[in-house]
Formats: C-alpha cells, sequence, structure tokens
C-alpha cells in the first residue's frame, strides 16, 4: 500500500503540530502507511516519539534546503510515498523540488495562517502552488483571504475546519474538574476564567489582564489562569507578568505554563477566552466549546466563522482590553444566559468539529 505522508517542519509544538499529529493517528487507525517529517531535535519531534508515530526528522534550513531537498525525494521513493499534506505552506519551499519529474505524487496544502495584505502570485508562488492538487482552507473567511493573496482559484481550496476528538471530552468528571479547581487554589464559590496559548503578543494576554484587573473590582470572587508556554526572558513574558505584581493581582492570577492535559483544564474554567490580535481558526476555542463552557472571543481572523451569533459564543473586537472586559461583562452579569451559551456551543462543537466526520473529509482528498 502507498505510504501517506505529514510535513511539519516546525520548531514549535501548538495547535498546527497537534493537529498533523491528530491526522497521522488517523490514518494510521484507518490502517493507512503514514511517515510524518518534523523539525530535527523539535519539540514536534519529541510529541512524535511519544505518541509512538513513524517520523523523519529534516534539517532547520531556508527555504531552498538542499540537503531537505535530497532527503525527502529519497525518503519519497524509500518509503513509496504518493500523498503528501503540507502542514506549513512554507515547506513547499523544499517538497516542490524534491518531487520534479516525481507526476504520480499528490500533494495536499494544509493553509493554517491567515493571510494579510501580502501578494504571493509571482512566478515562482505560481510554480510552487501550481503543485497542490488541493488547498484546504480552515474557515471561509480564511478561503477567501488566500484567493486574494496566492495565485489560487476558489475551485482549487475546498474548506475543511480543524477538528477535535470529542471522546476526550465525553471521558471529563466532575471530579477531574474540582481536583484541578483545587490544585490551584480556586474555590467553588469563584469563577475562573482562562485563556490557552503561548505567552506572544498576539495572543493578547496582556490586553486579558488589563480587563481582568478591572473585571476583579466588579466581581471579587474571579480568578484568572494563564495556560501555556512561557518564553523565558522574552520581554512579552517579562511585561505580562510585571503588570500582575504591580497591580497586586499575584493572589488572582494563575501561570500554569504548557500543559499535556488542556481538555481537564478545559472542564476547570467557568468561562474561556481567546484574545488573539488573529486566529486562522482556533483550535482550542472549539476544545472550550466541547468542554461546554461559554466562550469569549475576539473577532479576529477566521473565528466569526466559529462563533456566527451570540447563542454560542461573544465576539468583540481584537486588541481592546475595555471590549474583552465588556465581554465578560456580558457573561458575568448574566450567569443563566452564560449556561444557555455553554449548551448551545457544546452542541455545535459536536455537530459541526468531531474528529472522525472531519477526517473523512480531509483522506478524500486523496486517491487512497
Amino acid at each position: 500500500m502507498n505510504t501517506v505522508a505529514h510535513v511539519c517542519v516546525s520548531k514549535g509544538l501548538g495547535g498546527l503540530e497537534l493537529y498533523s499529529l491528530q491526522l497521522h493517528e488517523m490514518f494510521k487507525q484507518d490502517g493507512i502507511p503514514s511517515l510524518h517529517f518534523c523539525q530535527k531535535q523539535s519539540l514536534f519531534e519529541n510529541k512524535l516519539k511519544e505518541a509512538g508515530l513513524d517520523y523523519l526528522p529534516l534539517n532547520k534550513t531556508s527555504y531552498f534546503g538542499l540537503s531537505n531537498i535530497l532527503n525527502f525525494r529519497k525518503a519519497v521513493k524509500k518509503h513509496n510515498i504518493k500523498h503528501i499534506y503540507v502542514h506549513h505552506l512554507k515547506d513547499l519551499w523544499f517538497v516542490v523540488p524534491a518531487l520534479i519529474g516525481l507526476k504520480d505524487v499528490e500533494v495536499i496544502g494544509v493553509a493554517q495562517m491567515f493571510l494579510n495584505n501580502v501578494n504571493k502570485k509571482d512566478f515562482l508562488h505560481k510554480k510552487l502552488y501550481g503543485r497542490l492538487k488541493k488547498t484546504m482552507a480552515l474557515t471561509e473567511i480564511q478561503k477567501q483571504s488566500l484567493l486574494n493573496c496566492l495565485p489560487l482559484k476558489s475551485e482549487d481550496i475546498q474548506v475543511i475546519p480543524n477538528s477535535v476528538n470529542m471522546n476526550k471530552f465525553k471521558s471529563l468528571t466532575e471530579d477531574i474538574r474540582l481536583q484541578l479547581r483545587e490544585s490551584v487554589g480556586v474555590k467553588a464559590d469563584e469563577k475562573l476564567i482562562g485563556v490557552v496559548g503561548r505567552l506572544d503578543p498576539w495572543k493578547g494576554q496582556y490586553e486579558l489582564l488589563q480587563a481582568f484587573k478591572n473585571i476583579n473590582k466588579n466581581f471579587p470572587k474571579t480568578k484568572l489562569i494563564i495556560i501555556g508556554d512561557e518564553v523565558s526572558g522574552s520581554e512579552y513574558t517579562k511585561k505580562v507578568k510585571e503588570f500582575v505584581v504591580e497591580n497586586n493581582l499575584t493572589e488572582l492570577v494563575i501561570f500554569k505554563g504548557f500543559q499535556k492535559n488542556v481538555h481537564e483544564w478545559m472542564s476547570a474554567l467557568d468561562i474561556f477566552v481567546m484574545p488573539s490580535y488573529e486566529e486562522a481558526f482556533g483550535i482550542v476555542l472549539v476544545e472550550a466549546m466541547a468542554a461546554g463552557k461559554p466562550c469569549l472571543s475576539t473577532s479576529a481572523g477566521g473565528v466569526p466563522d466559529i462563533i456566527k451569533d451570540d447563542s454560542i459564543g461573544k465576539l468583540v473586537e481584537p486588541r481592546s482590553a475595555k471590549a474583552l472586559e465588556d465581554g465578560l461583562n456580558w457573561y458575568l452579569e448574566d450567569w443563566d444566559k452564560a449556561s444557555q451559551v455553554s449548551i448551545n456551543a457544546k452542541k455545535e462543537a459536536y455537530e459541526v468539529y468531531d474528529m472522525n466526520q472531519i477526517y473523512k473529509q480531509v483522506r478524500d482528498l486523496i486517491s487512497v
């Protein structure tokens, strides 16, 4: 049987990388041989190893890295790879040259980024994107951004959203929720507001902290938990932590760093917030919906295609602490409304973003 390859040469470990890993696992469960290409000595390589998935590490190189071109071409031939999902479109710069003359290999581009105000319709980009059988976009909004910036036609792009393994959320219990809340000192009568994502200016944690400072004055029984990688020594990490200290929030703001069991931490929350400046999709938002949490998000990137109206979540403008404050008030002032929104959000997540149904759409893009 032909092998399916997943290319994701990234040093990080976030939604993009974990989504490619999830697809690999689904192909494997389906009995389809699969192989991952990742960056050598990266967090993602460690994650693939931990998951017991077959992979080959590549060097971190420039776009036209000759060693990666040669090693990738050799692997394609050796492992009889006939179908390739490129999860980071920058990797097309070595994937496409490596496939010269190998016309029977199908290539699917997975667009996980949101493009604005760039023009990539020059000769070289036309050659790269012309090699793709299809490009996956995550939302209709993102599809339009790709059409504006890349040398693609509407029929070249298929909208397939990211997905969530709902089985993880079905196994959540009240005991797990209570244990996690107790472990960080959150009482039964306190509302725990949470954000998940690496500490980064584009993730909007600073604006959320500004909003929380004012929220806590009106709702003193609230706490904020920030889950995600902290870049040691970064100016942003320093800025965020200094704000907490300077505003006497050290007893109210909890930093938990990177957590493997994000779905369990979702269950511990009362309100989930995604304050990003821009998101092509935002898988953590769908995970919070699946956990049955009232969600507040900025209307950045493709998010309005997920939270379509106030019945399943609240959208506010990005880059605004005041907007986030108003959004949190919208929930905290009417907890019955918040509870109904969480019920609707969970139903939407299970109906639209279930991993099993999304996987079939992804698999059907290739001729297996």
